[in-house]
């Protein structure tokens, strides 16, 4: 699992490479390019994060929205 698991430290990696690890022939790079913060509404589970992650990469390899292991590059 990545190191990173907050808003603030995936914020300090904006413009940062990650490469990701998935069934496939070879890792694929993705760049960080937007952290998004998101309220909790009050009939949420509480002390929880919430935030989105935006990468971009090749527009070749159509990506599936899901959880996956990576590892920052740069």
């Amino acid at each position: 699992m990545s190191d990173m698991q907050t808003e603030a430290e995936y914020s300090r990696n904006l413009n940062t490479k990650f490469r990701l690890l998935v069934d496939a022939p070879q890792p694929i790079d993705l760049t960080l390019v937007e952290v998004t913060p998101r309220k909790v509404d009050s009939t949420e589970e509480q002390g929880m994060e919430r935030f989105s992650a935006v990468f971009m990469g090749p527009r070749e390899i159509p990506m599936p929205s899901n959880t996956v292991r990576s590892t920052r590059t740069g």
